[in-house]
């Protein structure tokens, strides 16, 4: 368990999750939020069913003391692209988590398997990261799945992150070993703030646009 070494910048992660909205997706279920306080860790994932995920994964990885956080799922249109978008967003949070007692599919026998929606962030952190790009998916996508053109648009208005948001997340990721949290801290709730304001924004305008009968830039 612990962080990865290799920590992708702010505009690879910025790149990275333009790409994402970018593609195709399928529709229909929810993104949960599971805690285990023995690893001080959360789990971001997507299922049909959020309480027998919860309960494969108590059985087939013997987690003691595993629960949904408060609020511990979110119902969305289009659950493969939140839960996605989500973890784009926290890859420099990600911890790599080695489960010794993962159950074969096959052989029903405990193998040893790393799993990878595992992150080391706050269940607020998380939480607010579900309900951001739930609510970007909501805005953003036809009932088909598809990218609307207004939003493609969109996409080239991200706006670049601050000097202030890198030095918190370079800071933080070296504070954060020392158990000192509060430049991660800063830099969660600058980052939220960029994507925040920028979902939020676009929103208004395309309001506005939409009343007006007018296109986009």
């Amino acid at each position: 368990m612990g962080a990865q070494n290799a920590r992708p910048g702010m505009n690879v992660i910025d790149s990275n999750l333009i790409k994402e909205m970018t593609s195709p997706i399928p529709q229909g279920g929810y993104v949960y939020i599971f805690k285990s306080p023995a690893r001080k860790l959360v789990k971001i994932g997507k299922a049909t069913d959020v309480n027998l995920r919860q309960k494969q994964i108590q059985t087939g990885c013997q987690l003691a003391y595993f629960d949904q956080v408060e609020v511990g799922s979110v119902h969305v249109k289009h659950p493969d692209r939140v839960a996605k978008l989500v973890h784009l967003e926290l890859e420099n949070f990600r911890a790599r988590m080695i489960c010794q007692y993962h159950e074969h599919e096959a052989t029903r026998e405990a193998v040893e398997q790393e799993h990878k929606e595992w992150f080391d962030v706050s269940e607020i952190v998380a939480l607010e990261s579900v309900l951001l790009w739930s609510d970007f998916v909501d805005q953003a996508y036809t009932s088909e799945g598809a990218l609307t053109e207004n939003w493609a648009r969109m996409l080239t208005l991200l706006p670049n992150p601050t000097s202030a948001e890198i030095d918190s997340l370079e800071k933080g990721l070296k504070s954060l070993e020392a158990g000192d949290a509060i430049e991660v801290k800063i830099h969660h709730e600058l980052r939220a703030l960029r994507y925040r304001s920028w979902i939020k924004g676009q929103i208004w305008t395309s309001s506005r646009q939409a009343q007006s009968g007018t296109k986009g830039p």
